[in-house]
């Protein structure tokens, strides 16, 4: 072409050029369009996580494993938020830490010890490699995830005499008006931290305490908060007892190492303003280590007829007092304009609320620590966004699914 600009311009009369030029094969041609479809159809295949030395394993469908790439004219890519996501929710499923010895209450209200068990932990970096390699091979319908045996770190010869035990603390909550699901959610939860032991100078983890949040630990479908709208969703209703739980270790006056809260105001939480943690498996938890120098024994206490639950923690009673003060509100937010979406649920030009609108709230309540030492006093900060409320609106031509 520079040539042929160049002639020109050295004889401007001319009326034919000759230019010379070299086939080139588009990257896109079908035939290359055509392997990586065949590659990427090869790709579609049901798949199975395999926790390595264990017989834990988890199926992944067809269309899951399609949904972890794209097929483009360079090559299958995957996608790395699906990927990550999927990887997260695997990890959940097939991770078997041990677990440590802990007691479990008879009917009698008596607490027997109970042996902890080995498990397997999965080795994150490893088995993320394996799992971004194995997906995009279409030899591989299992993937073996690297682990490594653990043992418990808590034995039944280390659990505290129940006869010494002092109740330390206690956390209370109230849940009328709760579905069937949140309440059975409810109980299940409840049952799984009763008895569960924090040794001294370790962490309690409500997620340890639960064994994660799984249809394979009995939890069911339930209201949660989840992409800016209450959904169903698995286990909800675990954060009732997850606010009960930190509502009695935050009274003990142990320290907060993770805690959340929901994104708005629940009324099943009320009327302790702001007194709350939220919990979601995975990716939030509810941590606070047991300074007390000694075991501290939860103890879950629900009354399902009541609607009341009560977690407990006993132990040695550290010599502190420890003051919570009610919610101190420093500002508010309006409701925000509804959000409008098209649907083909309802008739056209029917509408439904199918999100209720909420205000804004931000506020604090303080916890003073009197020991020793002297009196400290520190805040725990809340701010709720001010919710959206969302209409549906049927309109004609649009498929049952919700869709913006």
């Amino acid at each position: 072409m520079a040539a042929a600009a160049a002639q020109l311009a050295a004889q401007p009369d001319l009326t034919e050029l000759n230019i010379e030029f070299r086939s080139v094969e588009s990257k896109a041609s079908p035939g290359r369009l055509q392997e990586q479809a065949k590659l990427g159809n090869a790709l579609i295949r049901p798949m199975t996580v395999q926790l390595q030395g264990s017989e834990t394993a988890v199926a992944l469908t067809k269309q899951q494993v399609a949904n972890l790439y794209w097929v483009t004219p360079e090559g299958i890519k995957p996608d790395p938020e699906t990927m990550q996501s999927t990887f997260d929710a695997l990890l959940a499923k097939v991770d078997r830490p041990a677990h440590p010895a802990r007691f479990v209450s008879t009917e009698g209200g008596k607490w027997l010890p109970q042996e902890g068990r080995s498990g397997y932990e999965v080795q994150q970096e490893a088995a993320w490699e394996a799992f971004q390699q194995d997906v995009l091979n279409p030899e591989k319908t299992t993937s073996v995830w690297p682990s490594r045996a653990t043992e418990p770190t808590y034995t039944v010869a280390e659990l505290p005499d129940p006869a010494t035990l002092e109740l330390v603390a206690t956390g209370e909550s109230v849940y009328d008006g709760s579905s069937e699901a949140r309440r059975e959610n409810i109980q299940i939860a409840a049952d799984k931290i009763d008895g569960y032991v924090v040794p001294p100078g370790e962490d309690f983890s409500f997620l340890d305490a639960v064994g994660g949040i799984s249809e394979e630990g009995g939890f069911v479908s339930g209201l949660i908060i989840a992409g800016g709208q209450t959904v169903d969703g698995l286990g909800g209703g675990v954060c009732q007892v997850s606010t009960t739980a930190f509502r009695s270790l935050y009274n003990a006056g142990l320290p907060i190492v993770e805690r959340h809260q929901h994104s708005y105001r629940v009324p099943y939480y009320e009327p302790q303003t702001g007194f709350e943690a939220a919990v979601y498996d995975p990716g939030l938890d509810l941590k606070m280590t047991n300074d007390t120098g000694a075991p501290l024994v939860v103890r879950a206490i629900n009354d399902n007829a009541g609607s009341t639950l009560k977690v407990e923690l006993w132990g040695k009673k550290p010599a502190r007092t420890v003051n919570v003060s009610e919610a101190v509100i420093t500002g508010s937010a309006p409701i925000p304009a509804p959000k409008i979406v098209a649907t083909g649920r309802l008739a056209p030009g029917v509408s439904e609320q199918v999100e209720a609108g909420r205000p804004g709230l931000f506020m604090y309540i303080t916890r003073t620590i009197t020991d020793a030492s002297g009196t400290q006093t520190e805040r725990l900060e809340t701010n709720y966004e001010a919710w959206q409320p969302i209409i549906e609106r049927g309109v004609a031509g649009i498929p049952q699914d919700r869709s913006e």
